[in-house]
Parts: structure tokens; C-alpha cells; sequence
């Protein structure tokens, strides 16, 4: 069954993420999502999406807190899509207000469509070298369902939230991982990368 999409923020972020996955020109095909919003709302978010991604203008508000997963990718994919470069923490500093699961999981949906990276909580971890690079880290173990118990709130910027969970995989067991495999048994393996740069 396909989402059906209502407000300006859930709107904007389907359509970027459609845009960054094709990689091609903008076009009616990115519009062609379900809906249930005010003619108001469907105009003033197909006006900003143009705007984004044709003439490169990103317009994130540093005076408004972004409080939902939708707010946050779309905020974040304009900035990407205005940039110039590839994701960096740069792109993530907007503030935010949101449970701890709503920000782990937008940051997941994002790498995912923009890298195509995974970002998973795992439990029995395995560490294993790369035969002609020490530097590359494989990791493996078993998924299990991201923060599911944080719905503490964070309140600030969010690339410092994300920053803090550099380097601290084997507190928080949470890894950016590319290149993944995924077996049916639930386990998922991938080359482990810095949380955020």
C-alpha cells in the first residue's frame, strides 16, 4: 500500500528523494505521488522544490526548529541539492527538536537514499580486516530495530547531535556501514565508516 503524503515537509522530502535516487532532470515522473493536502499546500511546496532544485536555492530557516523526520530530510536534502559537494556534516546543521529514534532514523533514511550507506544498531559484532588495507574495518552481526527505546528528546543543532556518535560504536552499537549484505537470518555486514564526517 503506498504512503500517502499531506503536508508541505513529507511532500518536498518524497520528491528530493525520488530526485537524488534518479539522478536526473527534474520532470512531472518526481510528482507523482499520493497526496491528501490543500491546493495551497501543494503549490507552495511544488513552487520550493522547483525553485531547490532548478535554480540551486536552498531556503533553510536557522530561526526555525525542525521537529519531525519530515522537516529534517527535507531540510537536509535541500541543503545537499543547493551544495556544491558531496554529504557532510556540513549539510546537517539545522536546528532540531526530536525524539533521539525520530533523528537516528531520518540520518538513516538520508545516507541510505543519498550514499546508499546503511545505518544500523547491531548486537554480537564481529571485526574483521580488509586483506590489502588494515585501514578498511568490515563489520558483521546482527540487526536489531534502531533506538527502539529512545524517545528521549534532543533539543539543538543536529549535526552536533550526530557528531557525538563518532567513534563510539562499541557504546552505542550503532555503525555506518556501505557496500551491506544483508542475509535472511537478519544479519548485515558492510565496511565501517565514520558515523558522520
Amino acid at each position: 500500500m503506498n504512503r500517502i503524503y499531506k503536508n508541505k515537509a513529507e511532500i518536498k522530502a518524497a520528491v528530493y528523494e525520488a530526485y537524488i535516487t534518479r539522478n536526473d532532470e527534474l520532470n512531472s515522473d518526481y510528482f507523482s505521488i499520493p497526496v491528501k493536502a490543500s491546493v495551497k499546500t501543494l503549490l507552495e511546496a511544488c513552487a520550493e522544490i522547483q525553485d531547490t532544485i532548478n535554480n540551486r536555492k536552498g531556503k533553510i530557516d536557522m530561526n526555525r526548529i525542525y521537529k519531525n523526520k519530515a522537516e529534517i530530510k527535507a531540510a537536509v536534502y535541500e541543503a545537499y541539492i543547493t551544495g556544491n559537494d558531496e554529504l557532510n556534516s556540513d549539510h546537517f546543521s539545522i536546528p532540531v527538536k526530536a525524539s533521539v529514534k525520530a533523528l537516528l532514523e531520518a540520518y538513516a533514511e538520508i545516507q541510505d537514499t543519498i550514499n546508499g550507506d546503511a545505518v544500523v544498531q547491531l548486537e554480537n559484532c564481529n571485526r574483521s580486516y580488509g586483506d590489502n588495507d588494515k585501514s578498511e574495518i568490515r563489520i558483521s552481526g546482527k540487526e536489531i530495530p534502531l533506538c527502539e527505546d529512545m524517545e528521549v528528546i534532543y533539543e539543538g543543532n543536529y549535526m552536533d547531535f550526530l557528531l557525538q556518535y563518532n567513534n563510539k560504536e562499541s557504546e552505542t552499537q550503532l555503525y555506518r556501514l556501505m557496500d551491506v549484505i544483508r542475509d535472511d537470518d537478519g544479519s548485515i555486514s558492510g565496511t565501517k565508516l565514520d558515523f558522520i564526517w
